[in-house]
């Protein structure tokens, strides 16, 4: 009995580790040409060639084009066609409305136009080299003891008291080593569903208006609270401002500095330049304005309010469109000269939004890690 336990916790230990393979790999979204956007470049092709240079592309990654709808478009071609700026072939449908979020599923050279006018002619592609996913850890070897681990048989009894002194002799060898495998199969669970406990819980990235971008609402603040009543912030989520570098900003402010529509006092820095990505850090109710001109009086403010993450829940699912349909693009900038008229601010105080990339996500079963968990208790305590 004692080998059967011990085998059932080498058993138990490779199930639980096939599981932890289960666990996506975290990709990483690419926002093409980061603030410069999806556009005519001023430097020509070199822009893009330069972008692509410093980042590493993995299968499973996304690609987003930023551009207005009606003024640029974006579509997959091969070399020939990349090196001609043609488009009379084309690797899937001509995505024509902005942004554009492309997923990267094969390795291998991907090439990029815009096929409007001459736009490809004078700059706007793009090519890059997609490496492939790091392969999961292999699974571990099933093989039994070597040979040379196996008890040595004994000599055989001179009597009958020594037959009987040598059968106890080897059941207790037995015992011993089968008691030390079920151990060995224990630690190893418990180091595994450890493991499993580290999985990040996957994330969503949130576009601030959706198609309308972070610009001056037609129908003023109540755009932007419809919007986020129909979402559910979590900690750990992403907003994406999308808005034009030198039109707009985005600051997050106390509730007293949006209610009066004041930047005197910030909670971090003012961000500048469009599009902006702010994490969401924290839980509990968040604020942001655009400081230019009047903006925020006419309606450029939003709150929202951000729970608590789940400490075990399945994968969540991700808002937005799926990859076979194009996202919506955000609507051109509104606002006129007279009122993008900067207001000072003062020096931003500690603790402000993290800004930069959308994070990669990662995402795992976090429930596997509890039914491993749960599995290894009632085994230890079967086998104590």
């Amino acid at each position: 009995m004692g080998l059967r336990m011990g085998m059932a916790g080498y058993v138990l230990a490779l199930v639980v580790g096939a599981a932890l393979l289960h666990c996506t790999v975290a990709q990483t979204t690419h926002v093409v040409g980061d603030s410069l956007g999806w556009v005519i470049p001023p430097g020509g092709a070199a822009a893009y060639t330069t972008w692509a240079s410093t980042k590493k592309f993995m299968v499973g990654d996304t690609l987003v084009f930023n551009f207005t709808t009606g003024e640029h478009d974006v579509a997959q071609v091969s070399k020939t066609a990349f090196d001609a700026c043609t488009s009379t072939t084309t690797i899937g449908s001509v995505i024509t409305t902005g942004p554009a979020n492309l997923t990267l599923d094969s390795e291998g050279d991907h090439y990029y136009i815009c096929t409007v006018g001459r736009h490809c002619n004078i700059g706007q592609k793009l090519s890059i080299a997609v490496q492939a996913s790091s392969s999961a850890s292999p699974t571990p070897s099933k093989e039994g003891p070597s040979p040379s681990s196996t008890p040595p048989s004994s000599p055989a009894p001179t009597s009958e008291l020594d037959s009987e002194t040598q059968l106890y002799t080897n059941r207790e060898r037995e015992r011993a080593m089968a008691l030390r495998m079920g151990m060995a199969g224990c630690v190893l669970l418990l180091a595994v569903g450890a493991a499993l406990l580290h999985c990040t819980v996957a994330q969503t990235t949130h576009v601030v208006g959706d198609s309308t971008g972070w610009v001056i609402p037609p129908g003023g603040a109540a755009a932007y609270t419809t919007w986020a009543s129909t979402k559910k912030f979590m900690v750990g989520d992403t907003l994406v401002f999308n808005f034009t570098t030198g039109e707009h900003d985005v600051a997050q402010v106390s509730k007293t500095a949006f209610d009066a529509c004041t930047s005197t006092t910030t909670i971090g820095s003012v961000i500048t330049t469009g599009p902006a990505n702010l994490t969401l850090d924290s839980e509990g109710d968040h604020y942001y304005i655009c400081t230019l001109g009047r903006h925020c009086n006419i309606g450029q403010k939003l709150s929202i309010t951000v729970e608590a993450s789940p400490s075990a829940s399945p994968t969540p699912s991700k808002e937005g469109p799926s990859p076979s349909t194009p996202p919506s693009s955000p609507a051109p900038t509104s606002g006129t000269p007279a009122d993008c008229a900067p207001t000072p601010v003062s020096a931003p105080t500690a603790g402000g939004p993290v800004v930069g990339p959308t994070p990669p996500s990662s995402s795992s079963t976090v429930a596997i890690a509890s039914f491993s968990l749960t599995v290894l208790s009632i085994f230890m305590a079967f086998l104590l």
